[in-house]
């Protein structure tokens, strides 16, 4: 059986070197055991807590989540003391009961302060939702795939995982209409006469267990089971970083703009330097990705900035021309670049 990477103990420095910048996920065996939100968030402390809350409450037949052929009941409204009943009871009227992705800021803000992001985020991550999930034993979520980086903590109950890598995406068949990160297949019971290329994809199965994080990047698929009523919380963030291994160079320069904006409106500089201290307009020169380069000087980046690192005292025109990049030495002549070597001590360059 194929797995992916566990760790008992990983620093910052070496998530980001040997899985955030290769895109691979990791389980991080108790690597939420230390915060708050593990030691506080059991059913009882929830239940008591907030029992007349009301919340969106997601029921099934069969314990199916599909989030593409619309399966799944209508959620309903409930006081949250009420559905976590639900939850526990196995099935209720012949029905599985799930809480999917309750928002922590906007259900439970009282939450927010008791709430410890993991120690492999930075400061400058950008979030775009955090969020609860509890359910009863055999609660199945369909395979599908996240736009954001994800660190899924397990606070209560355990969950079994079927991972497969972006590479296997045409083995997976995903929607043609609508939820494009959503596949047609069931893990559950797969129609290989209908889907005969998933004989060709590789599972790779993980148990996430209490007090557990699993990083799972953008677009690795993923399916989901809970082995027992059990509370989990996502964290779903971005990161201003050039990444290996997900395309980047073929997304669309609009796609890539509206990205890199979601950034600046945080606060963080257009001429952001990534974790290796390297600009990340220098960075993309050094791989050649033309939309991102012409994306960043669409916003206001600097076309004359100077490499720190790659190709120390090098400017950015500099550093084109050597490797060949005909397209971007345009871009960056049309936004101004100097032909000559900028001075280190030239303000323009800082």
């Amino acid at each position: 059986m194929h797995t992916i990477d566990i760790v008992h103990h990983i620093s910052p420095l070496e998530f980001n070197q040997q899985y955030f910048q290769e895109h691979k996920p990791v389980l991080i065996k108790g690597g939420g055991k230390d915060s708050k939100s593990f030691n506080h968030w059991s059913f009882d402390y929830l239940k008591n807590r907030f029992p007349e809350r009301p919340v969106r409450v997601f029921y099934s037949e069969t314990g199916y989540y599909n989030g593409n052929l619309q399966d799944m009941m209508t959620p309903f409204l409930a006081p949250f003391g009420e559905a976590i009943d639900y939850c526990n009871s196995g099935k209720y009227d012949n029905k599985s009961y799930y809480m999917k992705m309750l928002s922590l800021p906007e259900v439970f803000p009282e939450l927010m302060n008791e709430l410890e992001l993991p120690k492999w985020n930075l400061p400058t991550d950008v979030f775009d939702s955090v969020n609860l999930w509890i359910g009863g034993a055999g609660c199945i979520t369909s395979l599908h795939f996240d736009f954001a980086h994800n660190f899924f903590m397990q606070i209560v109950g355990r969950k079994e995982f079927t991972l497969f890598s972006p590479k296997d995406t045409p083995n997976l068949y995903p929607s043609p209409m609508g939820k494009t990160n959503v596949s047609q297949l069931n893990l559950e019971a797969v129609d290989y006469e209908k889907f005969p290329l998933f004989r060709n994809a590789t599972p790779l199965k993980v148990v996430v267990e209490p007090g557990d994080i699993l990083f799972n990047p953008p677009g690795w698929w993923h399916h989901v089971r809970s082995l027992d009523n059990a509370i989990s919380l996502t964290s779903w963030w971005h990161r201003f970083e050039l990444i290996n291994g997900i395309g980047l160079e073929h997304f669309p320069v609009q796609e890539i703009t509206e990205d890199i904006g979601r950034y600046l409106a945080a606060g963080m500089s257009i001429d952001h330097k990534g974790l290796d201290g390297e600009y990340l307009m220098i960075s993309a020169i050094q791989k050649g990705f033309t939309n991102v380069v012409e994306a960043l000087l669409t916003l206001g980046g600097n076309p004359n900035l100077i490499s720190i690192q790659y190709r120390p005292s090098q400017s950015a025109m500099a550093i084109a021309k050597e490797l060949g990049h005909e397209k971007i030495v345009r871009l960056l002549q049309q936004y101004g670049a100097k032909e000559r070597q900028p001075d280190m001590t030239d303000s323009s360059v800082s």
